[in-house]
């Protein structure tokens, strides 16, 4: 796994998007962060690239159903 990089407010810095908008994409299981031991998100360098990535998919109208469906099929 990737250097443990951020909690939630600082990854939704880093990656351009919202706290609300990445609770979102760990409740449909887009995103899968470590947890810390007082029960924090911890969002590593490689969670922080893919929420750029669902970002920007997103962005492009691509539906959440359909970036599930594409993550699935890898």
């Amino acid at each position: 796994m990737a250097g443990i990089s951020a909690y939630i407010n600082e990854a939704a810095k880093l990656s351009g998007t919202t706290k609300k908008a990445i609770e979102y994409y760990c409740q449909k299981v887009l995103l899968n962060p470590a947890w810390s031991d007082k029960e924090y998100r911890l969002f590593s360098d490689e969670d922080v690239e893919e929420l750029k990535k669902i970002s920007l998919l997103r962005s492009l109208d691509t539906s959440v159903e359909n970036i599930q469906d594409a993550r699935l099929s890898q």
